[in-house]
């Protein structure tokens, strides 16, 4: 499938892990499996799983005997970082909110609020809390004292006192 969507074989690998256990328990633990091409290929995975199993439960019993329930390989396919598109900064000063809203920060009283729509937001704009961001998808809320910046990028850095 890696192939036919365009990945060189060169740049395909594979993850291989064995889901192990004692024989007669009912829960696995995960062990990567490098290569398994000999008896000792074999005796160095038990090994693997003794140690996974000492360093997740406490313990390990070398003497039981041991079953692979599971088996998976995940292929791998290296495809090129992709640039992330820069947006020059505009304005500090964030466009005039969409409506305010009634908000309530503590059980006292409710703030006005002022809320802006996501996508009107430019690289370098700025905005003091208490705020709100919508999008179709999220909802960012800044609280009184919280304050955000637009970067290149497009993403929300929120800068968040000590409380």
């Amino acid at each position: 499938e890696l192939v036919r969507d365009g990945i060189p074989e060169r740049e395909i690998g594979t993850l291989r892990h064995a889901g192990m256990r004692y024989c007669g328990q009912s829960y696995e633990v995960g062990v990567a499996v490098p290569e398994i091409a000999s008896a000792g290929d074999l005796a160095l995975l038990a090994q693997r799983f003794h140690e996974a199993h000492l360093r997740r439960y406490g313990h390990m019993a070398e003497s039981e005997p041991i079953e692979i329930v599971n088996f998976t390989v995940a292929a791998i396919g290296a495809i090129a970082k992709p640039t992330m598109r820069r947006f020059a900064p505009g304005l500090e000063a964030p466009p005039d909110p969409v409506e305010t809203r009634p908000v309530y920060f503590d059980a006292q009283s409710a703030a006005q609020v002022p809320v802006y729509r996501r996508a009107a937001l430019a690289s370098g704009m700025r905005l003091a809390g208490p705020a709100i961001i919508e999008e179709p998808t999220s909802t960012t809320v800044l609280y009184p004292g919280q304050s955000a910046r637009i970067d290149e990028y497009l993403a929300i850095e929120m800068d968040v006192p000590p409380s």
